[in-house]
């Protein structure tokens, strides 16, 4: 047993020395947060994706469609077993001047019915200022838009999209604005825009989300929807194909019967736009393009999914560092510490004191700065990381997750190893030269 007034002199040792005492707490401390913290964070990520899925109703299969689908589609898919919702949308990426700039936007509808409720209103967003665009020339744009461009609400952003006659306004006024989007499918465009439903001059919708009750019938669902998108393929696109080829023929003879009679330039021009969006809805219905995804299989589907990849990785390898570097540091400290304090150890060597017990004296220094320097790390981690991580990777929200089994781990493996160091490099020291004028006069009081 540890000897009372070896007990004593460390609290001695820690009361008389307080500055050399919370560098070694300190440490600890350093070292508790980045471990505990990012092990949380591991958890807090999961959490944040399971909480965001849930509160903004986040699809579980994604379709998607170079030429598009329609209501039919979604009645069908809606009748499938274990799908709870099913919503259409139109996520077209067109180019958009901004000032005296032109960046990719992604264009989305906003639903009508945006009730809670409303098991067909998924991939839910949030306003974060302004309000829901009730007119064709009015949209909301996230908040990164307005910041980089110095906008504000009230400002104009005009669409340039391939197709002429996608939209019906596009001077678009910015009625309001909304954090990104914690989902990513694609990487093409660099902001995102929510447009009134009625600006699409199309009732084809390139996406269409769905929702399902139970998760291990994915594939089943994925398999259904597969069938009514190859009946979609093989009867009403060819319906579709033949009145296409026929209108192109239509709009081409109008073209040529206008220029040789003499028509205005600007209705042949009228009527060229026109071809050109046929055209382009030849090609997609040529070469249909239809996919479906569950969304756990989709790359970057989630930002929290990539999130949850690098706060895992970082994890890893501060788990390693501080599990080798604290300690080590901390064992250093000690040891000097022990170097320090020679005469004493050998004036306790020759009152018969052995070296385990000399050198538990040093062990308990450090059992008292892992202890303090843990548990308070380990408070302030679980409010600290969450918010480091949330302004790094920008995330909207961040659920904070305590774990005590990382408080103990940490406070293990800090003080095992530090220990470890601390008593083979101490015991070590005592038995080298330094200590032999104490062996010396140990023989001497024997005799």
């Amino acid at each position: 047993m540890i000897k009372t007034c070896l007990l004593k002199d460390t609290l001695r040792e820690i009361t008389y020395n307080k500055k050399r005492f919370l560098l070694t707490t300190l440490i600890v401390f350093i070292s508790s947060i980045l471990f505990i913290g990012f092990n949380n964070s591991i958890l807090d990520v999961k959490l944040t994706e399971k909480s965001y899925r849930t509160q903004n109703n986040y699809m579980d299969i994604l379709i998607t469609s170079n030429y598009g689908f329609d209501y039919e589609e979604q009645e069908q898919i809606k009748n499938i077993k274990y799908v709870t919702g099913v919503a259409l949308a139109n996520n077209s990426v067109v180019d958009a001047k901004i000032g005296n700039k032109t960046y990719k936007v992604k264009i989305n509808n906003v639903p009508q019915d945006r009730n809670e409720n409303n098991n067909d209103y998924i991939n839910r967003f949030t306003l974060s200022s302004g309000r829901y665009p009730n007119t064709i020339n009015e949209g909301v744009v996230e908040e990164s838009l307005i910041k980089d461009n110095n906008l504000s609400i009230g400002s104009l952003v005009t669409l340039k999209p391939e197709d002429s006659f996608m939209l019906r306004a596009k001077k678009i006024k910015i009625v309001g604005t909304f954090k990104a989007d914690n989902y990513r499918y694609d990487e093409k465009s660099k902001y995102t825009m929510y447009l009134a439903n009625s600006n699409f001059t199309s009732y084809s919708y390139e996406n269409i989300y769905v929702t399902i009750s139970d998760s291990s019938k994915a594939k089943e669902v994925k398999n259904e929807i597969n069938k009514i998108i190859e009946k979609t393929e093989k009867e009403k696109y060819k319906n579709e194909l033949d009145i296409t080829k026929s209108e192109i023929e239509t709009l081409k003879q109008n073209i040529e019967d206008l220029k040789q009679n003499g028509g205005s330039e600007e209705e042949i021009q009228d009527y060229n736009a026109s071809l050109k969006s046929e055209e382009l809805k030849l090609a997609k219905l040529e070469k249909p393009n239809n996919k479906i995804t569950i969304t756990n299989d989709i790359s970057k589907t989630l930002s929290y999914t990539d999130k949850m990849d690098e706060v895992t990785a970082t994890s890893v390898l501060l788990s390693i560092t501080c599990s080798l570097v604290f300690p080590t540091l901390l064992a250093w400290l000690t040891i000097k510490l022990f170097i320090s304090k020679k005469r004493e150890i050998r004036t306790l060597l020759l009152l018969n004191y052995n070296a385990y017990e000399i050198i538990s004296k040093y062990v308990i220094y450090i059992l008292a700065s892992s202890f303090i320097g843990t548990l308070f790390g380990g408070i302030i981690s679980n409010t600290l990381v969450p918010i480091l991580i949330l302004k790094y990777y920008k995330s909207m929200n961040i659920m904070a997750a305590f774990q005590f089994k990382y408080v103990i781990l940490h406070f293990i493996i800090t003080f095992i190893i530090a220990s470890a160091i601390t008593i083979i490099t101490t015991y070590k020291i005592m038995y080298n030269k330094k200590f032999t004028l104490v062996k010396i006069l140990k023989k001497i009081k024997k005799v």
